[in-house]
């Protein structure tokens, strides 16, 4: 093994937190650096040190292939067991160290994730209690989400006394992924945690490098070449060994007369500086027959199976032998114990180094040699390898062998929930440049992956690019194909997430091209077309061609025809009656089809439909429907959906912490406000931030956010805040601003009840009577029901608004209706925040009347309801001459007989202040003079 050298500072900073550990809390020591600075090394010098002391060490490796997750804390807990066989692993492990061992019923994913970040907390403490514990983590660039996850848990909570983790990962740009920078983010904020950078070997620690690998000091010749070491390897500790090995094994050094001197200056002056040029040197010294073979190894990745490795050369397993016996001496390959006939390299750059090394016609050769050994060999290797030999090798492999392969692959990808990877061979597919109705193909079936993975940006795209594709072929098949791109851009430029896009004239080519016969394709085409006009607000139309595709489906019997009609059918009711019912047969149909992704949409829209509804115990059960489902699909996009379901379910429970906690799960990167380019999901967390009585704090977001123009909720969203915050004019502004022709220039799209809802509270409670109509028959369609947007917010019952605005229109018995309905469905709904805003709005509203009794009994309910569970009443809706709260206390004072300095020394505001405020006053209340307006605040009272 090489010399360990210069590493006195590294291992200073380890003995320290090892020993306040001993003493107090356990801590966490991150070694970050180049691939090959030493970093593995130095763990390991350190774990011998204490392991001679007494204490236990764990290791744990991550892989950079795909790997089962929590793969080196479930191998840390493997070794506790063999260490302590008699050890009770907590329940929440057992299916990750015993899988044959039957688990419990599933449990929601956020509780399952805290129980196994526990159970590794629970087997850490365990271990550090028997002894002091060292748990090494190697190579942490490679870790999983959940791993880092754990580690953060960890870091948070705390780690026992007795014990340190290590963990090792290379810190350049190329290698460090999105999950672990923000790991690191989050986790420079814990005390207990330490950073450790681990940088090159200086010169004089090269020296001693070279001093302990020859075992005497160093005369002058070897003291130059160190220094010559030193500059070529820049001090990376892998290199440097490479580096050694290589002019010790070319006689460049070599022992003379028992001492080793500098034999040949040439060949250690030639020596290059990169691994590459040190690798392939090596490679030069190999007979012909070793270099092919560890050639194709490196083409066949870190691990290589030799019956693969001799078909691919046209021989046997036999005959590679001596080529084989020849890396395995010169320490290029190592064998894999317990797996026979496989090898891999001992270090992954040493592999790539031989790839890269080689020719790139002799390297898409290689890939397509082992492609066809697999093809010929199925059990010896993955269909996912052979997909990936075959993209590699283009142009040389035929492109209809690559896109059958890579189809396959996805499409066992995509059964796993795998959409990443299916996507990543299908994009590489592409490369090998099919054209045709194979290219088509593959543009559908990757659509449909970044669909279900939630991208619908690259969705589109591709969808688009499959429409242009297969609308000029004549094969049969090109007219599924055509179908399919259209459904698949319809779907992604339909959700809420999606910006305008141009979806009606996409499908409508394609219906054009298919023709209007009402095979499968046409009807799947005319929901489509049919899904389309509804977003763009036309939804007369758009209604008609979904109940006629949908009738024609059904005459059919063609299910996966069907199955896009419910679904557009879903999206363009307005009708949560009509929704559910669609809902309800849609999952039906598509559970007996085996449709994972329509069962989840299914769910998620019928949760929405019994929350409109006022049925909150079916709204759960469907939301958790929703959310096994897209678990087991593995579907970002309904998680989140998932996700904001149980926060409007928390907040009309009066959970407001558990909204805002459901929040938080649906926005892993940016728990705050789900700052994502999103079109609703932000907005969501405005209706919690006001149920707190928060609300000031989004407004800097909200008002950002409003400037933008799109999503366009955000507008309305503004104008709500300005108005509960007191700021009347900044309201109306925004009001004004929105208003023209009807509000027409507000899409009417999944989001429009919220931007309706937001608009309405603005109107009421800024006296903005002018826009009254307008607004209340905008929530007319929605009367009777809770006023909800997509999967993301709900205002409540629509019917509490409809009564402000009807108030403020001065129609009291409208507005006496409208508010017994909102209670009743307030408290058929089983909602205490909901009844609690029904019963304040209804208060404020008798206050204007003159009914003080009625105003007094109504707000004592709503604070009884309120009270409890922290619900921030909003102090009433102002009456219909739009005073702020604070206009209407200067007033008071003015009736009072005050002047201006003395409601300035009243109220603690400045006399110029009082003086706006009095302008303001005389303006809204039409009064001449401070006077008139005391004389219609006294008659008003």
């Amino acid at each position: 093994m090489p010399p360990f050298v210069g590493r006195a500072d590294a291992l200073a900073v380890l003995d320290g937190a090892w020993s306040r550990s001993l003493v107090g809390d356990g801590e966490l020591v991150l070694v970050g650096g180049e691939a090959g600075a030493g970093k593995t090394r130095l763990a390991a010098e350190f774990a011998r040190s204490v392991r001679d002391g007494g204490a236990a060490v764990l290791r744990g490796t991550c892989e950079p292939d795909l790997a089962p997750p929590h793969q080196p804390w479930v191998q840390v807990v493997e070794q506790v067991l063999e260490a302590v066989p008699a050890y009770a692993v907590p329940p929440a492990l057992t299916a990750l160290v015993e899988p044959a061992v039957a688990v419990g019923p599933p449990v929601d994913a956020a509780v399952a994730r805290a129980r196994l970040h526990a159970g590794f907390a629970q087997v850490l403490a365990a271990a550090a209690h028997r002894r002091p514990t060292l748990v090494v983590l190697d190579d942490l660039h490679w870790a999983g989400p959940q791993t880092l996850a754990v580690l953060g848990h960890l870091a948070r909570t705390g780690l026992p006394a007795r014990a340190v983790v290590i963990g090792t990962f290379r810190d350049t740009g190329d290698e460090r992924s999105d999950p672990l920078d923000r790991c690191l983010a989050d986790l420079r904020r814990h005390d207990t945690v330490t950073r450790l950078p681990l940088a090159g070997l200086d010169e004089g620690a090269v020296a001693r490098f070279v001093a302990g690998a020859v075992g005497h000091p160093l005369d002058a010749d070897l003291r130059t070449l160190a220094r010559e070491l030193a500059d070529r390897s820049g001090g990376n500790a892998y290199l440097l060994g490479e580096l050694w090995r290589h002019l010790v094994g070319a006689g460049a050094v070599a022992p003379v007369r028992g001492r080793w001197a500098v034999r040949d200056r040439t060949s250690g002056g030639t020596v290059p500086a990169g691994v590459r040029e040190v690798v392939a040197a090596r490679l030069r010294r190999l007979s012909p027959a070793a270099r092919g073979l560890v050639e194709l190894a490196a083409v066949a990745g870190r691990c290589s199976d030799l019956e693969v490795l001799a078909a691919a050369l046209h021989t046997t397993p036999d005959a590679l032998d001596a080529p084989l016996d020849e890396l395995l001496r010169a320490r290029l390959l190592a064998p894999v114990e317990a797996v026979a006939l496989v090898h891999r390299f001992e270090h992954a750059v040493v592999r790539e180094s031989v790839e890269t090394g080689m020719r790139p016609i002799a390297r898409r050769r290689a890939h397509l040699a082992l492609a066809e050994a697999l093809e010929q060999a199925p059990d010896r290797g993955s269909l996912t390898e052979l997909a990936r030999h075959l993209t590699a090798s283009a142009p040389l492999a035929p492109p209809d062998k690559a896109v059958h392969y890579a189809l396959l692959a996805a499409a066992r990808a995509t059964g796993r929930g795998a959409h990443d990877e299916a996507a990543a061979y299908l994009d590489a597919v592409l490369t090998c440049g099919p054209t045709g109705i194979d290219r088509a193909r593959v543009l559908v079936a990757l659509a449909a992956a970044w669909l279900r993975r939630g991208v619908y940006g690259r969705c589109r795209d591709r969808a688009a690019e499959a429409v242009d594709t297969a609308a000029d072929l004549d094969e049969p098949e090109a007219r599924e194909l055509l179908a399919d791109a259209a459904v698949l851009y319809a779907e992604a430029g339909h959700l809420p997430e999606s910006p305008r896009t141009p979806a009606v004239a996409l499908v409508r080519r394609a219906v054009e091209r298919v023709g209007a016969d009402a095979g499968p394709a046409a009807i799947r085409l005319q929901a489509s077309l049919g899904r389309a006009l509804a977003a763009e607000g036309r939804g007369e139309e758009a209604l008609g061609r979904i109940e006629v595709a949908v009738a024609r489906a059904r005459e059919l019997g063609d299910a996966g025809a069907l199955l896009v009609g419910l679904r557009a059918a879903i999206t363009a009711w307005s009708d949560p009656r009509q929704v559910l019912d669609a809902a309800v047969e849609l999952q039906e149909l598509a559970e007996r089809h085996g449709e994972h992704w329509s069962v989840a949409y299914g769910s998620g829209h019928e949760s929405r439909a019994r929350i409109a509804l006022g049925e909150l115990d079916g709204a759960a059960d469907a939301a958790a429907r929703m959310r096994r489902t897209a678990e087991t699909g593995r579907y970002p996009p309904f998680r989140q959906s998932a996700a904001h379901l149980d926060a409007i379910l928390a907040l009309a429970a009066g959970d407001l912490g558990g909204a805002e906690r459901s929040l938080a799960l649906a926005e892993p990167d940016d728990a705050a406000f789900g700052d994502g380019g999103d079109g609703g999901d932000g907005v969501a967390m405005v209706v919690v931030r006001r149920a707190q009585g928060r609300l000031a704090e989004v407004l800097p977001l909200v008002r950002a956010r409003a400037r933008v123009a799109a999503p366009p909720v955000w507008g309305p969203a503004l104008a709500a805040c300005y108005a509960e915050l007191g700021r009347v004019e900044d309201a109306r502004a925004v009001l004004d601003a929105l208003a023209p022709r009807g509000f027409a220039g507000i899409p009417r799209g999944p989001m429009w009840p919220a931007c309706a809802g937001f608009l309405a509270e603005g109107c009421v409670r800024t006296g903005a009577r002018a826009h009254a109509d307008a607004l209340d028959g905008a929530l007319a369609p929605f009367a009777g029901t809770n006023l909800t947007a997509a999967f993301t917010l709900c205002l409540g019952p629509a019917d509490r608004l409809r009564a402000g605005l009807h108030a403020l229109a001065g129609r009291p018995d409208e507005a006496d209706a409208c508010f017994r309905a909102a209670h009743a469905l307030a408290r058929r709904s089983g909602s205490p925040l909901w009844e609690a805003e029904v019963l304040a709005d209804r208060a404020a509203v008798l206050t204007t009347r003159g009914d003080a009794g009625g105003a007094a009994r109504s707000r004592a309910r709503a604070e009884a309801l309120a009270g409890p569970i922290g619900h921030a009443l909003r102090p009433g809706v102002p009456p219909a001459d739009g005073l702020s709260d604070r206009e209407r206390e200067v007033l008071a004072a003015v009736a009072a007989g005050l002047s201006n300095r003395g409601i300035a020394a009243r109220l603690f505001i400045s006399e110029h202040t009082v003086a706006n405020h009095v302008r303001a006053i005389l303006r809204k209340t039409g009064s001449a003079n401070r006077t008139e307006a005391a004389a219609r605040h006294l008659r008003g009272s």
